[in-house]
């Protein structure tokens, strides 16, 4: 029992040592100042990166629901990088059509791409939502083709 004891208080004795080494031996600077925070971080890594445009082909117009989405988008983009990155939207598929642009992205001609998965039956399985039985499409290739 008194071996017991001994042990209990050696440990007790132990932590505490090391809990008030630990805190006397922070350095008061750092206590005072904040830590960066990520996005301070990652604003001053931006700083050391040169700008970059990229293009984005959409066959919607820029009136439409998702023109405005992917405009609001793009600005967003723009703002959270300090304008380190550009995106140029054309819209109403004045770079490339809806069928093309799956490729246009493949090969260059364009870095960004608004496309609907179903016009590229079996190239997106994990997107083909309307291969879903059930969902109410009906035959996946009369709505992939109209």
């Amino acid at each position: 029992m008194k071996a017991r004891k001994f042990t209990v208080l050696a440990l007790i004795a132990m932590l505490t040592f090391v809990t008030v080494f630990a805190v006397a031996c922070g350095d008061k600077k750092d206590a005072e100042t904040p830590a960066d925070t990520p996005e301070d971080t990652q604003q001053e890594e931006q700083k050391d990166l040169p700008p970059v445009t990229l293009t984005m082909s959409m066959h919607d117009p820029e009136t439409s629901n998702n023109g405005q989405f992917m405009a609001a988008w793009a600005k967003e983009v723009n703002e959270k990088t300090n304008g380190g990155v550009t995106i140029n939207i054309t819209y109403s598929e004045g770079l490339f059509s809806s069928k093309d642009v799956g490729q246009a992205v493949q090969t260059g001609g364009v870095d960004i791409g608004w496309m609907y998965t179903s016009y590229y039956p079996g190239q997106f399985p994990l997107t083909d939502v309307t291969t879903v039985p059930f969902a109410g499409f009906g035959d996946p290739v009369v709505t992939t083709n109209t």
